[in-house]
């Protein structure tokens, strides 16, 4: 079996297992490479694939989240980014929920999106890529719009719901959805040079109507820099893995909005 490693991060030592070694580990003990994973962390080891997230991840922390699932609805520039991060961050458990298939208007920022996948559906080819960037993740897929009829479905068994939905019908949908079952709801939206995040917990009374009052009219397309993509998704995995890891939110109640033009990143009461 591969060799255990010792580093030095941010002036702390920090045990690793090499991904060889976590294979044969899941082997031997006849579980999958997320319970090798969890096993290791449970005596401070941290598998190679993970060990640059500590120490700002504890190891405690780092094995809740293997044991953590988020549901990210809408596999396009933010969800698809949201995604990403999520699996190296160290999620266990993705669903991915999206009816849509990968057009060329994608190409300018969603990260799932190529040239060759072109017509192919955004939650199997994002499930692809998840699966090739980190092999951990247990990714269960729903190539299905959200809905009301199908809400509850998708995200039952998650720990936090991720908004990466581009119109409001949908977005109040799975929020309620949320709120039944308890869900923590972490909303993004990105236009331009700007966007925003926003955590709605359950219990709480903030709803998206302060956002989007009801009875207004569905946006059409908007113009979407790649770089505000990240930046907006960026915001909204950290907020959930605060939250998978027990800590307490940023923006619960709360509005960040950052406008890129102005460089600024501001916090807004709801």
């Amino acid at each position: 079996m591969s060799e255990l490693t010792t580093s030095l991060v941010d002036g702390r030592e920090i045990r690793a297992a090499p991904l060889a070694f976590c294979r044969e580990l899941a082997r031997e003990t006849g579980s999958d490479l997320a319970g090798a994973f969890a096993s290791l962390l449970a005596e401070g080891v941290w598998p190679e694939p993970l060990a640059r997230n500590a120490p700002a991840l504890s190891a405690p922390e780092a094995r809740r989240l293997i044991f953590s699932a988020a549901v990210v609805l809408g596999l396009g520039g933010l969800g698809g980014c949201t995604a990403l991060m999520l699996a190296r961050a160290g999620v266990g458990r993705l669903v991915l929920c999206d009816g849509d298939v990968f057009a060329e208007s994608n190409l300018n920022r969603q990260a799932a999106c190529t040239v060759s996948n072109l017509g192919a559906g955004k939650v199997r080819e994002t499930a692809r890529i998840l699966r090739d960037v980190a092999p951990w993740v247990r990714v269960r897929v729903h190539e299905e719009p959200i809905g009301p009829e199908n809400a509850a479905r998708v995200l039952f068994g998650c720990h936090a719901a991720l908004d990466g939905l581009d119109a409001v019908a949908p977005r109040k949908c799975a929020l309620a959805a949320a709120r039944r079952l308890r869900v923590p709801f972490v909303h993004a939206a990105a236009a331009g040079f700007s966007g925003h995040v926003s955590t709605f917990l359950p219990g709480r009374p903030e709803t998206l109507d302060r956002l989007y009052p009801s009875g207004a009219a569905e946006p059409g397309p908007v113009s979407v820099l790649a770089p505000t993509v990240n930046v907006i998704a960026g915001l909204a995995a950290q907020e959930a893995v605060r939250l998978l890891c027990g800590r307490p939110p940023l923006y619960a109640g709360r509005l960040a909005h950052f406008d890129g033009e102005a460089g600024v990143l501001s916090l807004v009461n709801l």
